[in-house]
């Protein structure tokens, strides 16, 4: 058991931030990151995204929500700072940066959480 994160655009708005999308509503994965369910690294990700209420979602539950440019900036460089104290992973980072990079381009983007 463990996380599987995956960042998608979502091919439509969403009409609550915390909408599920099913598969056939998300464009490809952009980013992916898989860690262990007792992992540090898990729940400080969830720390800074502000969704401490999908932590111990069960990996392939579907389990999503959207994100707008600016709760990804803020959660990048919160999670940056926890990796210059060395208590969040450069795989965390490096995922945390390619969802910043797109958030600029893109109005939402929905990170799966299971």
């Amino acid at each position: 058991m463990g996380y599987d994160l995956t960042a998608h655009v979502p091919k439509a708005p969403p009409y609550d931030p915390c909408q599920v999308f099913p598969s056939d509503e998300l464009w490809e994965k952009f980013a992916y990151l898989e860690m262990g369910a007792r992992s540090s690294d898990a729940r400080i990700l969830f720390e800074v995204l502000d969704a401490v209420e999908y932590d111990k979602i069960v990996s392939g539950s579907g389990i999503g929500r959207c994100f707008a440019a600016a709760p990804v900036a803020t959660a990048f460089r919160a999670l940056c700072q926890f990796y210059l104290e060395g208590r969040a992973s450069i795989r965390s980072v490096r995922f945390l940066a390619q969802v910043a990079e797109v958030a600029e381009f893109e109005p939402w983007i929905y990170i799966d959480f299971g």
